[in-house]
């Protein structure tokens, strides 16, 4: 008969060693800064599939958004990816390229997205971020994240501003995800970043069918919420068709439709968001991913 005893000291060693990922990764966080601005890390809505599906980013299956959507949607997937997308704001003076990796085949599994020029969101150049996640077992993963940009204040002085997430996800079975991400744990000024907190749920139903729901304290108006709501839809094994609404702080509503189509090399992808009371849209994201 086997001893238990490897099998507990094993983990009790993985334990160990996940909690030393976590304390080192943030022991990386940059210095705090001093800030002067309003520029915000966008949390939904910076890839086509993501944008395409209403933004909804707490609940749902592993990807570019994952770095700056809840960490710990990077679940098990088996693969690498490498993606490239334009994203073009109504509101920015010029779109930015979005270069995204995606690593769900190791045991520890993260996601990195980088925009060179994010005016859409308020900063000047180098916005970036990271995640990791580690499952703790067969249905609870845990996930942290940590971004930064660069802009210019009031004076016109480079600044830099900084802050990390976590995120847990819960799977009930093979058709249900429960997610909560923590927003701005960490903050590089305290009187520019608040800290927010999210819930959503994702819901895998028969005939290829993801239905997703957000709901986030917005960081546009204080005591109040975002409402993101999305499906996606697989008729056929080469195409995806997505479609979703968000409520913003209850002042703005905006309509998202995108769409992919898949290979055996990846996929392309287009997405925008519409927004109701201009008539107008406001976004617009087109790109490819290889590996995914």
């Amino acid at each position: 008969m086997t001893s238990p005893i490897p099998t507990s000291i094993n983990i009790i060693m993985k334990r160990k060693s996940f909690q030393r990922f976590f304390l080192a990764l943030s022991l990386l966080i940059i210095l705090p800064a001093s800030v002067d601005g309003d520029p915000f890390f966008p949390g939904s809505g910076t890839d086509a599939q993501c944008l395409g599906r209403g933004g909804t980013i707490m609940a749902v299956p592993p990807g570019k958004n994952s770095a700056l959507g809840n960490p710990a949607t990077l679940t098990p997937k088996g693969s690498f990816a490498l993606g490239a997308e334009y994203l073009r704001a109504r509101e920015a003076d010029e779109g930015t390229w979005v270069i995204s990796l995606v690593d769900t085949s190791s045991s520890i599994r993260g996601a990195l997205t980088y925009f060179p020029d994010p005016g859409f969101a308020g900063f000047e150049k180098n916005l970036w971020g990271i995640a990791f996640a580690q499952a703790l077992n067969s249905f609870l993963t845990l996930g942290e994240g940590f971004h930064t940009g660069e802009y210019e204040d009031s004076e016109g002085d480079g600044q830099r501003l900084s802050a990390a997430d976590l995120g847990i996800l819960l799977g009930l079975g093979e058709r249900i995800s429960l997610g909560y991400l923590a927003r701005n744990v960490y903050r590089s000024d305290k009187d520019l970043l608040d800290s927010r907190s999210g819930f959503g749920a994702a819901f895998a139903l028969p005939w290829d069918i993801l239905l997703a729901i957000d709901i986030e304290d917005s960081p546009l108006k204080e005591n109040d919420e975002d409402l993101r709501v999305g499906m996606e839809i697989r008729p056929l094994t080469w195409l995806a068709c997505r479609f979703g609404y968000q409520d913003i702080a209850g002042q703005t509503t905006y309509y998202t439709a995108g769409v992919s189509y898949f290979d055996a090399n990846g996929s392309l992808d287009a997405a925008i968001l519409f927004n109701e009371e201009t008539d107008k849209t406001d976004r617009i994201i087109i790109g490819f991913t290889m590996g995914m």
